[in-house]
């Protein structure tokens, strides 16, 4: 089964995201920081992808904290959420488009990116 590591600070999007993807067949964990997401990753290797909104509470943002957990596994596979799009400027320009799921987003469009992403050899 497929595991889905999702990160947000709002509890009632973290819900929906964990609802939608388990109906569609995922295993999840969610988190609502960096700092808890970083320990789940550590406890189990079994994550995929790790579904992250940019702007997540802590000092390095969603950014920061897929940098952090693509350092512990190089295999990862991310999915990046957003209100604006303007939060990847920058060098994080450089960003695959389909790794951006616009908030707020529809859970079909949240299953879509994830199945998507997953399908794509690391």
């Amino acid at each position: 089964m497929l595991t889905v590591l999702i990160v947000e600070d709002e509890q009632e999007v973290r819900d929906r995201a964990e609802e939608s993807l388990g109906i569609a067949g995922y295993r999840t964990f969610a988190a609502r920081d960096a700092k808890d997401a970083l320990a789940i990753l550590h406890e189990h290797p079994e994550i995929d992808l790790l579904f992250t909104d940019i702007r997540i509470a802590g000092p390095t943002g969603g950014i920061g904290l897929a940098r952090a957990a693509k350092d512990m596994r190089a295999d990862l596979k991310v999915l990046y959420a957003t209100h604006r799009p303007d939060d990847l400027l920058g060098s994080e320009s450089l960003i695959d488009p389909a790794q951006i799921l616009r908030k707020p987003y529809q859970p079909i469009e949240l299953q879509r990116a994830v199945g998507w992403l997953l399908r794509i050899p690391a």
